[in-house]
């Protein structure tokens, strides 16, 4: 699975609705941090990092355990929100993409 329609060519600044971010309390965008992209507040781990970790098949207990070891306190409930997240950010990428094609 590609993650590449969230990374539109040309564009450094994701787009994000805001009721997405809003429904996410966990989940963040900071222009300071990541130039934007959604990320786990007190924290700079991408939501797409852990989508692709999870979806490579790596546990929410591994990733803690190697966050911690790096000095990164994060909790299953923050890992599985940005999951969480970007499943949602990815479907609503999709149905955009979707309805700009069929209203050409």
């Amino acid at each position: 699975m590609t993650l590449q329609i969230l990374y539109p060519e040309g564009k450094s600044i994701p787009t994000i609705p805001r009721n997405l971010i809003t429904n996410f309390s966990n989940i963040i965008c900071d222009s300071d941090i990541h130039s934007g992209w959604p990320h786990i507040k007190g924290t700079r781990i991408l939501a797409t990092d852990i989508f692709r970790s999870q979806v490579q098949g790596y546990s929410l207990n591994n990733m803690i355990m190697e966050f911690k070891e790096m000095g990164v306190l994060v909790s299953k409930e923050q890992l599985e929100e940005a999951f969480l997240f970007t499943l949602e950010w990815l479907r609503y990428s999709l149905n955009e993409e979707k309805n700009s094609k069929t209203s050409k």
